[in-house]
This record gives structure tokens, sequence and C-alpha cells, in this order.
């Protein structure tokens, strides 16, 4: 039904009726391949056309099934449950927040949590992990993403700071500005993105790469 989410069915996904195509499960190839990293442009704006499809259907958060909106406050409990239950101390291994320990940057993360709400921007069904690696491509043109088990109904910016972080990862910031024009939405307030991205950093370091999506 159109402006619901549904419940789980045999496809595994409890999104499978409303993502359609865009849930490329099996589907192509990765968009990480050497045949796409050697074309930034086209590349950058595979993912960010793919993830203004995924934004633009119709939700209704109201109507979605119990536990799948996301709140910034939710993610935070998430990754503190998370940390207090591995085997091990969780360590950041990205560049830009390695000198500061794990803790310090949760409780950074805790802080930011109330400036980070949408605040008047609608949330959207999220992917949550949607990382060049999630982009799956068919003759060239981008179908959707796989690995949809952290899919949630949140605020764009959960999608689209991950989406930048393999970017930039990929091709340096000077990708940022190009992404942002084939986007098809607005784009979040740079704060508000740099906190998903520290989100996603924290997620990484207690349960792997790839843990938020």
């Amino acid at each position: 039904m159109v402006g619901s989410v549904t419940t789980a069915d045999d496809a595994g996904s409890p999104w499978s009726e409303l993502l359609g195509g865009l849930d490329a499960t099996g589907t192509g190839v990765p968009a990480d391949g050497e045949e796409y990293l050697a074309e930034p442009g086209r590349t950058v704006g595979l993912l960010a056309e793919t993830l203004g499809r995924l934004h633009a259907l119709p939700v209704d958060p109201a109507r979605s099934v119990p536990g799948s909106v996301l709140h910034p406050v939710d993610i935070v409990e998430m990754i503190a449950a998370a940390e207090a239950a591995s085997p091990v101390r969780p360590e950041v291994q990205d560049a830009a927040y390695r000198h500061l320990s794990f803790e310090r940057l949760l409780g950074i993360l805790a802080d930011g949590a109330a400036g980070a709400a949408p605040d008047g921007r609608s949330c959207v069904l999220t992917h949550g992990g949607p990382r060049l690696s999630r982009l799956r491509v068919v003759d060239g043109d981008a179908v959707g993403f796989d690995g949809w088990g952290s899919a949630r109904v949140a605020d764009p910016a959960r999608d689209l700071a991950v989406a930048l972080r393999s970017l930039v990862a990929a091709y340096g910031p000077g990708v940022v500005p190009a992404f942002a024009a084939a986007y098809r939405g607005d784009m979040p307030a740079p704060v508000v993105l740099d906190w998903y991205l520290l989100a996603d950093v924290l997620m990484e370091a207690t349960d792997g790469p790839g843990a938020a999506g």
C-alpha cells in the first residue's frame, strides 16, 4: 500500500513491497569495482541519483511498523549498547577521529543528538549503509542497493553522510559538490551530516566495517 511500510515477507525484507527494484540484492555488480572507480563523475552521480530515488519513496512515519523510525537519540543508544556488549574495547580506525578515545567520541555524539534532530526535515526510508560497495549496477545503470538489514525511517542525513564518507574515501573531498548537485533533494546542514558521519564511524568501531548497513 502506498504510504505504508510492509511487514516482513518471503524475500526477507520488511520493505520489499515499497522498495520494488531498489532492493537489488543479488543483482548486477557493486559500484566499487575498478570499472566504476575509474570514472568518478559517473559513479558519484549513480550513487546520488539512486539515493534520491530511495528518499523520494512515499513513507508515512506515523504508519510505520513499531521500531522502524530511528531518531538520533536511538542511534546513540544503539552504539552505547554495542559498546557494552563488545568483548573488546572498541577502537576507532578513521584517521580523522582516532586521536580521541571511543568514549570521548560517544560523548560528543550524545551531546550533539539534539542538534541532529530533523527539525522540520521530512523523515524518509533510509538504507543505513549506502556505500559504493552496496550500490548495484547492471549494464552501467544503477538499479538499487543490497544489504537492507539496517533500513529504517530516519533523517535522510543518515544515508547522505555514509554515502559521502564512501565517496570521499575513494576520490577525496572534491566530489562533495558533485554529489550534492546530483542528489534529488535538499542537503542537510554540514553540522548534521558531521553528526551522522561520526555515528557511522562509531558504529563501525563497535561492529566492524559496514555495520551500519
